[in-house]
């Protein structure tokens, strides 16, 4: 019963981080495509690990799976 809390516990702050991150990857493409340049810290981490490039394959890669499924 004590691993199934834990395990809950786990999956729910992983599930919250990766909610964030994806939320704050997809501000900033939102925002470089409007020309806003980065200011603090969060925002050139963002601009660092997820890219126009990078955030237009992850876009790719999801479409595909969608037509895949049709």
């Amino acid at each position: 019963m004590l691993a199934g809390k834990v395990l809950t516990w786990f999956l729910i702050i992983f599930m919250v981080c990766n909610v964030a991150v994806s939320c704050i990857a997809l501000v900033r493409y939102d925002e470089r495509g409007k020309g806003v340049v980065a200011e603090n810290s969060i925002q050139k981490w963002a601009d660092e690990h997820y890219d126009d490039a990078k955030m237009e394959d992850l876009s790719e890669c999801k479409s595909d799976r969608i037509e895949n499924k049709m």
